[in-house]
């Protein structure tokens, strides 16, 4: 990067008064590139403190690549609107005036009015223009701020590669031909709390053949989501709380999917041969045609109280249990994957290391794990957060489940002692408070009675061990 005249760095060694010595001025001599990387890890405060260490590094900071500009100072305190701008303005005067690369602008604001709004447009004017890469547009109250409308200009963003946009709103229209969607270059998209229609969102995805992550959070005005077409790139795809009554994925790259809905959601249709994580939140079954043999991983958490009014366990519609059972069984479990069921109510946890022979407990609220089976003292490690009454393991041959359940009693303990703990210090926090870990046996706690009961109605009885535990 070329400097000016009136800041050329000053001599990198300097003599010291009355010693004669020469000190080296080595924060001075480091590459331009390095001292970017040093602003790049630095909020914004302590990258303008750090103009005063020389000229040099004071040139570097008023020229930085990325602009993350904030109107929080610290706590509940915010920069007053027009010391907000003038800040802005300030920041970006020197890239405008040379014409310099722009990498990043991140601005995050309190909430907009027409004042601002105007600032907003002329700033996204301004870094399209200087080729800006990473672009964030996002107001430091999400939940209850009023949108921002975006300007026409932002599709002209050809070197965009990740737009993240929160409290903004779509206003092109889909039947125009004066807007042109030119996200040529983009790989990342991320909505949330952003107004945007089904067909602005697909022609938005339309011009973007080379999106990697899609990530859609709380958008209003879509209720179907159909993803198929060019998205031939798509790896990662993450869509919460978005009111959708219908998801159809096409993408055969795609190796991760998040969906969290509500109670609007009836039809998903997934065709993904490669996907390998799936995530999902809702209080229905929409996804039971899927094939996943492909996953290695699974998480499932079904809340069927919020809506059927379900509360007890064994209440639960057996039809809505032997759909989600024969869904579990398509699981491909010859590659060792276990299967970790957690019923929240009773806080009953039944795990599969051999799944061939599955029956599924009637609980209307349930956290289904789906894993690796070397992952097991981490799944475990989450659970006993919770933590549970009772754990059944059906095990499998030199059982690892069996082996790590006795280790949750006084782990701290053997851990002073100097012997070995199968946990590490953050899992033995979660389970320091356990008093006894055993077999189980009679009891009159009428959950653990119901839970107990249902085993001894199934084939499991004579196969699973059971633990209790007394924290």
């Amino acid at each position: 990067m070329a400097e000016t005249n009136g800041s050329q760095v000053q001599k990198a060694s300097q003599v010291h008064e009355g010693s004669g010595e020469e000190r080296v001025d080595r924060i001075s001599e480091l590459p331009v590139h390095v001292i970017h990387g040093i602003f790049s890890k630095l909020n914004q405060k302590d990258v303008a403190r750090t103009s005063v260490l020389s000229k040099r590094w004071y040139y570097c900071w008023t020229r930085r690549p990325n602009l993350v500009l904030c109107q929080l100072l610290r706590g509940n305190t915010y920069m007053s609107l027009e010391k907000f701008v003038k800040l802005v303005d300030q920041s970006l005067q020197p890239h405008v005036e040379e014409n310099l690369h722009l990498e990043e602008f991140n601005l995050k604001y309190l909430v907009h009015d027409r004042t601002l709004a105007s600032h907003i447009g002329r700033w996204i004017h301004l870094v399209v223009k200087l080729n800006v890469k990473v672009l964030r547009i996002d107001t430091l109250d999400s939940s209850s701020s009023p949108y921002y409308s975006l300007p026409d200009v932002i599709y002209a963003a050809k070197k965009l590669t990740t737009l993240k946009l929160s409290r903004c709103k779509f206003e092109f229209d889909i039947n125009s031909t004066t807007t042109s969607i030119s996200f040529c270059s983009l790989k990342d998209l991320y909505l949330r709390y952003v107004h945007i229609s089904r067909g602005q969102l697909q022609q938005v995805l339309d011009s973007c053949p080379f999106i990697t992550s899609l990530t859609l959070s709380y958008c209003e005005g879509i209720c179907k989501l159909h993803v198929f077409g060019s998205l031939v790139h798509l790896k990662n795809l993450t869509v919460m709380s978005c009111k959708l009554d219908s998801v159809i994925v096409q993408a055969p790259n795609l190796m991760q999917f998040t969906l969290i809905q509500g109670s609007n959601l009836e039809e998903v249709e997934i065709q993904a041969p490669n996907l390998l994580e799936f995530s999902f939140l809702g209080d229905k079954l929409p996804f039971s045609s899927m094939d996943p043999s492909s996953l290695e991983s699974a998480r499932l958490n079904f809340f069927l109280s919020k809506t059927l009014r379900i509360f007890n366990f064994g209440d639960v519609d057996s039809i809505w249990c032997t759909n989600l059972q024969h869904f579990l069984q398509k699981f491909n479990y010859s590659k060792g994957l276990m299967l970790v069921i957690f019923c929240c109510k009773t806080k009953n946890i039944l795990i599969y290391e051999d799944p061939r022979e599955l029956v599924f407990p009637p609980s209307p609220h349930v956290d289904i794990f789906i894993a690796p089976m070397p992952l097991v003292e981490s799944i475990i490690d989450m659970l006993m957060s919770k933590p549970p009454k009772i754990i059944s393991v059906l095990p499998c041959t030199n059982s690892k489940v069996l082996q790590v359940l006795p280790e949750l009693k006084g782990c701290p303990k053997k851990r002073k002692s100097g012997k070995d703990c199968l946990f590490n210090i953050q899992c033995c926090y979660c389970h320091r408070g356990l008093k006894e870990v055993s077999n189980f046996m009679d009891t009159t706690d009428q959950e653990m009675t119901s839970w107990y009961s249902w085993l001894k109605s199934t084939p499991l009885i004579n196969k699973v061990t059971t633990f209790t535990f007394n924290a």
